[in-house]
């Protein structure tokens, strides 16, 4: 138990490390870039990310049966709405900025979802 919960805490840091550098990335980016291409680059790569790790972990069979039209709404919708108001904030104020806010956002949904009865607060 304690090796399993080492390698999910491991995989937190690391990917916050990663979450982290992509608000400097994204600054520079923008300077060639516009907003809605850097947004739908991250949502590609990301998405790519992600399909090669469920292949490496040999679940690429559950997509036959996955949720589409939710994941797509949730997904298209929201997070890509959420990553180009982002990117936009990005390109008019500055990384720290953006980055204060983006910290945010979990305590704002835990906000959300004990406001509207759907999550408990434990």
């Amino acid at each position: 138990m304690q090796s399993v919960r080492l390698r999910g805490n491991l995989v937190t840091i690391v990917s916050m490390a990663m979450w982290a550098t992509t608000f400097p990335v994204t600054e520079i980016i923008l300077e060639t870039w516009h907003p809605v291409l850097v947004t739908g680059a991250r949502v590609l790569i990301a998405g790519a990310f992600l399909f090669l790790w469920m292949a490496l972990a040999g679940r690429l069979a559950e997509l036959r049966t996955a949720p589409w039209a939710s994941g797509m709404l949730v997904g298209g919708v929201g997070l890509t709405g959420a990553s180009l108001c982002l990117v936009w904030g990005l390109q008019w104020s500055d990384p720290v900025t953006a980055s204060i806010i983006a910290a945010t956002v979990p305590l704002i949904a835990a906000i959300m979802g004990v406001a509207s009865r759907t999550e408990r607060l434990t």
